[in-house]
């Protein structure tokens, strides 16, 4: 996975895109591109990445195949950040295709919902497993203890690029 900055200037229209220079090849991203880049959460929503909700981490297999799995999850501002281990499918289906949708619904109102889209960003090693105790202790166990898989956990790190409520 390459990253590179990207620096918008005054003038961008649908007309005259950015274009990157990456060596002998350029990428030209349009400005609806870069309209969901800076996507914002929709007001009055900011609660759902907020609170303890378990939500549903859709990702698309090798074969096309749609997988979603209920899962623990912290917001930081800009990323999805979850728990997991290296040898399962969630993972492999991200580093294959960077692509995911999560849901989160409300406990409180089940028709109220946020979906977050985005591609993973890191895949960050956590061989003491300390995120998962502290995704634990978010979620109301205080005594969480470190997971026996410990040595194979990593953090997910997902940019969030959409926003979509009801």
């Amino acid at each position: 996975m390459r990253t590179i900055s990207v620096s918008v200037h005054a003038g961008l229209s649908r007309r005259n895109p950015v274009r990157i220079g990456l060596g002998p090849h350029r990428v030209s991203v349009g400005i609806a591109k870069l309209d969901r880049m800076a996507a914002n959460i929709p007001e009055g929503y900011e609660d759902l990445l907020e609170r303890a909700i378990v939500g549903a981490l859709a990702t698309v297999g090798p074969d096309g195949v749609p997988n979603a799995t209920p899962m623990w999850f912290a917001w930081d501002g800009t990323h999805l950040r979850f728990t997991h281990t290296k040898a399962r499918k969630k993972i492999k289906n991200l580093q294959e295709n960077g692509n995911y949708s999560f849901a989160i619904t409300d406990p409180d109102n089940p028709y109220r919902y946020l979906e977050v889209r985005g591609s993973l960003d890191a895949v960050i090693a956590d061989p003491t497993g300390a995120f998962y105790v502290e995704l634990g202790k978010r979620y109301g166990n205080p005594d969480t203890p470190t997971p026996p898989d410990a040595a194979d956990r990593v953090i997910l790190s997902l940019s969030a690029t959409y926003f979509g409520k009801k």
